[in-house]
């Protein structure tokens, strides 16, 4: 397996009523170059209140996730 340097997720936050649009969320690429892929998530709002993202997997991708975030694994079938 290769091993990768983690970035955190970008959290973005806002202080008043926003438009956020898809092209202007923040985009986040992250998951295992070894073999387990690659998840694109692009992350509209991450706040004490609210997490919102959306996740994007290529065509006939899974992912699944057990307990620990080291568990995680992004499969295609």
């Amino acid at each position: 397996m290769t091993s990768a340097i983690r970035r955190p997720t970008p959290r973005p936050t806002y202080d008043h009523p926003t438009v956020i649009r898809h092209t202007d969320a923040a985009r986040h690429l992250w998951g295992d170059p070894g073999g387990s892929g690659y998840v694109s998530d692009q992350v509209y709002v991450s706040s004490s209140d609210l997490h919102v993202l959306q996740y994007t997997l290529g065509p006939r991708g899974r992912f699944g996730c057990g307990t620990a975030k080291s568990q995680c694994r992004i499969r295609v079938a």
